[in-house]
């Protein structure tokens, strides 16, 4: 996910984390992340199939 948020082109030296939610019955986690002059929203989804293991997703808008 470092790598996801690090191509959005925010200063990681100054990311803070400005809200955060987890849903630890379905496995995922959503967080809003902040240099001070950007956002992004980051999301983890547990993924399965009947051809998948289950497995994370990793979403950045």
């Amino acid at each position: 996910m470092v790598y996801k948020i690090k191509d959005k082109g925010l200063i990681l030296s100054k990311i803070k984390t400005k809200s955060n939610s987890l849903n630890i019955k379905a496995g995922n986690l959503e967080m809003t992340f902040t240099d001070g002059f950007m956002s992004i929203d980051c999301f983890t989804i547990l993924a399965w199939g009947v051809k998948n293991a289950p497995h994370y997703r990793y979403l950045i808008k």
